[in-house]
């Protein structure tokens, strides 16, 4: 199956947001994911769940405030099983695409004293074997979780993130088990908690202070004297930033989701556009750290 839903809102929901079933290819324009709740009974993907080989496109969307809570006690002993993917959980050999997303205030929470340890990870993502998610120009901030406070991945999973900023994340940037297969291209990570990136780097602002516009209000536009500025690889870069301003706007391409300068929009890219190249795919927000 292959819906496509545009503008739409999916909030405040119990057991979750969004599922996308297997090997469905659903297409999601200008849609917010916010708000929902998992825990009882389902504690994979608080705001949207990829199933088994499927292949949801999103394009514009934000998917915030999404949380998987579990409480142990006399009622409920254990978590019956793990807690990943606050905001979104790719399951094994899933493939989703997010072009223009904020993913942003998701969290992972486990409490009380269970009788068996659980695994609890991935604040904004969780990245199952096999899967193969494609970010770019995303935001994703202010998440919270055990480990991976913006990304936890496993072994085999391969996420690729082209011109995403990871900030201001609890429990660690990008965190992967042995085997894991992420990528980091022209990327920001900074000021996580820590700024731990398990994965490979390849143009990116991982250890310099990225000058962002105000950050402590969740403006990570950068300054004109940011170290991102035309600083990035032209090969993989999209050509236009998350608000849809072309690139480059200047001698560079600019690290991270955001291109600095006053250039006029890039034109129109379409949805399953999913890398800017023309070719399609078959089938801003304001974040304030926590």
């Amino acid at each position: 199956p292959s819906p496509s839903l545009v503008d739409c809102g999916v909030e405040g929901n119990l057991g979750g947001g969004v599922l996308c079933s297997r090997r469905s290819s659903p297409t999601f324009d200008r849609c917010r994911i916010s708000g929902n709740l998992s825990g009882n009974g389902s504690t994979l993907g608080g705001g949207l769940f990829c199933d088994e080989e499927s292949a949801p496109s999103l394009v514009d969307c934000a998917i915030e405030r999404n949380s998987i809570e579990v409480v142990c006690d006399e009622t409920r002993p254990s978590c019956d099983g793990p807690l990943l993917g606050g905001g979104v959980h790719c399951a094994a050999r899933s493939s989703p695409s997010f072009l223009n997303c904020v993913i942003a205030g998701n969290s992972v929470r486990l409490s009380g004293s269970c009788e068996v340890g659980c695994r609890v990870g991935g604040g904004g993502l969780h990245v199952g074997e096999g899967s193969t998610p494609r970010l770019v120009n995303c935001l994703i901030a202010a998440n919270f979780a055990d480990e991976g406070g913006a990304l936890l991945g496993d072994a085999g999973a391969a996420p690729l993130l082209l011109n995403c900023t990871i900030t201001a994340n609890l429990r660690g940037a990008i965190v992967g088990a042995p085997g894991f297969l992420g990528a980091l291209e022209n990327c920001i990570v900074w000021n996580n908690s820590p700024d731990s990136v398990c994965c490979r780097v390849e143009s990116c602002i991982v250890d310099d202070d990225p000058l962002f516009v105000a950050p402590d209000v969740g403006d990570y536009h950068l300054l004109p004297d940011s170290p991102a500025v035309d600083r990035g690889a032209f090969g993989a870069a999209p050509a236009f930033d998350l608000e849809g301003t072309a690139r480059p706007c200047g001698a560079g391409i600019d690290v991270g989701a955001y291109e600095r300068g006053g250039c006029p929009p890039a034109t129109s890219f379409r949805r399953g556009d999913t890398d800017s190249s023309g070719a399609l795919v078959p089938n801003a927000t304001t974040v304030r750290p926590m």
